[in-house]
Parts: structure tokens; sequence; C-alpha cells
């Protein structure tokens, strides 16, 4: 079971973390996943996020400002708690889609990535690569 805060109480909570790969099964009722931060676009008073976990992705919208707050700053492997409701949506990842009510962030990177590990193909510069070869062949 995966320890969270609550944003609205403050209180520490426990509860059950859903698998990304699961969150369809879930639709109608709260669910909590915990994953890297994948991607994250910032659309004005939505912010759609991307959560990787083992068995695989799912989308999460944040339409609160409080919320989108405590994403501020964060670059892309950060590591994440995220509960809210899932809903039904056929364009996102699986059919289904996670609006948030609570953030953690259990484990943050502030600093940019040397290069875009997302990708399926990877271009950094040679020295780069050498210095960073972990990350890189991971």
């Amino acid at each position: 079971m995966a320890q969270s805060i609550s944003m609205e109480t403050g209180t520490r909570s426990f509860s059950h973390r859903t698998l990304a790969g699961d969150l369809a099964a879930a639709v109608g009722g709260p669910a909590t996943i915990e994953g890297w931060l994948t991607t994250r676009r910032d659309l004005g008073s939505v912010t759609f996020l991307v959560l990787r976990d083992r068995s695989g992705s799912a989308q999460v919208v944040v339409e609160d400002e409080r919320l989108s707050e405590t994403l501020a700053g964060l670059q892309v492997e950060s590591v994440l708690a995220i509960t809210g409701d899932v809903v039904a949506e056929p364009r996102a990842r699986g059919g289904a889609e996670l609006r948030a009510r609570e953030i953690e962030v259990l484990s943050p990177v502030v600093e940019p990535l040397p290069f875009e590990i997302n990708r399926p193909v990877l271009k950094p510069a040679l020295d780069i690569w050498l210095d960073r070869a972990p990350l890189a062949l991971r």
C-alpha cells in the first residue's frame, strides 16, 4: 500500500495503488496511480500528464490551479502519486483517464535532463552520451 498526503486536509492516509494498465477497469471510481512523469502539456486552465509505471502509461487531467502549482518546476522522470476519479475517455491511452484530486511528489527532478530520454532514438552529442552512459543506455 502506498502512503499519500491529501492536498485538501494535509493528513496522511493509506490507499490502494492502481497500475496504469488497470485504470480502465476502475472507471467510475477513485484510484491512486504512482509512476514517472513522462510528458506534461499545459493548456491554460488544464494540464495533461502522462504517468508511466511497470504496466504502461496513463493520462491524468489536472484542472485545479492549486494542484497545477504543485507541478511547477518538475521535470520529466519526476515520481508522482496521483489520486483522483477515473472516467472513460476514448481519446486517452487505454480508454480511461484520471481526473486528479490529490498530487504528491515522491521524488522530484528539478534540473532538466541532458537529452530527451522519452524518444525512440536518442541523438545527444558523443561527449554527452559518454558522460551519461547509464542514462543513455536505460
